[in-house]
């Protein structure tokens, strides 16, 4: 139904009010508005007017409002990729200063050198940092919920999952460090089996 401007800026506002995460679509000038005050505006960019672009934040180059669910899908699998690269370094990352700590504490020699620690973190960890990155999904990306507003990139469910495999590699370079320098092997012979 045709309305004014004014009354789908009011309606935007009492959406956001509500705690709803706005999405409007427009392509008059009419609409610049409520695209504005949306928490995403979506212009259309063939048969849109300047106004309605210039208001928007997403610009539809085809007019298709198929592209708004694929737009939502690939943003969905992108989000999760750049989770489970952070997850990923951060478990490594922690793995290794725990390895450090526990090491002084057991009072055994450092496990890596600098040039060791730079080589697992460049290229072990540089490569499957790319491959979660290009992950194609899971598939059901938009039959899950939308995330709250302020979501956290780190919740209680990620260290849940983060911090056993930390445990189980700290744990894991102590013991081949302890146990090869206690059966004779040199300590570049140790650092090597626990890198």
């Amino acid at each position: 139904a045709r309305i004014e401007p004014a009354q789908k800026l009011a309606i935007v506002r009492m959406l956001s009010e509500q705690g709803n995460i706005v999405a409007v679509t427009g392509d008059g000038v009419n609409d610049g508005p409520a695209l504005r005050a949306a928490d995403i505006g979506v212009a259309m960019g063939m048969q849109g007017t300047d106004v309605a672009r210039e208001a928007a934040d997403l610009i539809l180059a085809d007019d298709n409002f198929a592209t708004i669910v694929a737009g939502i899908q690939e943003g969905r699998i992108t989000f999760n990729n750049i989770r489970k690269i952070v997850l990923f370094m951060l478990a490594t990352g922690i793995a290794e200063i725990a390895m450090f700590l526990g090491a002084l504490m057991a009072g055994l020699p450092m496990p890596l050198t600098p040039v060791q620690l730079l080589w697992l973190n460049l290229v072990t960890n540089g490569v499957q940092d790319v491959t979660l990155g290009f992950g194609r999904g899971e598939g059901d990306e938009l039959q899950r919920p939308p995330r709250r507003r302020l979501a956290s990139l780190i919740d209680r469910e990620a260290l849940i999952l983060m911090l056993p495999g930390a445990l189980v590699m700290t744990g894991m370079a102590i013991w081949l460090l302890e146990k090869q320098l206690g059966a004779g092997a040199s300590l570049e012979e140790a650092r090597n089996g626990v890198l």
